[in-house]
């Protein structure tokens, strides 16, 4: 990960009243980076070794979305999650 984005990330959720998780940045780090919106799954296997379990990637996502990071897409079969302008 580049120092650089990941302290601006850091600034951001704090700025925003979240700390500043290894979970959060990364998650937002991919996301940040994506061309195109990736499924709970895709970030799992994207943040190993760092995260490891689904239910992390959810409440983490959920955070996120909360507070306008991200978006979440529903189609019929699973959640997308896409970056948010901000």
């Amino acid at each position: 990960m580049n120092p650089d984005k990941v302290a601006e990330i850091r600034n951001r959720l704090h700025d925003a009243g979240l700390r500043t998780t290894i979970a959060r940045i990364t998650l937002l780090y991919i996301l940040e980076r994506s061309t195109s919106p990736k499924t709970t799954a895709e970030l799992l296997e994207e943040a190993q070794p760092t995260i490891n379990d689904r239910s992390t990637i959810t409440r983490v996502l959920r955070d996120l979305e909360d507070l306008g990071f991200c978006h979440r897409i529903q189609s019929q079969d699973e959640a997308r999650y896409v970056r948010a302008k901000r």
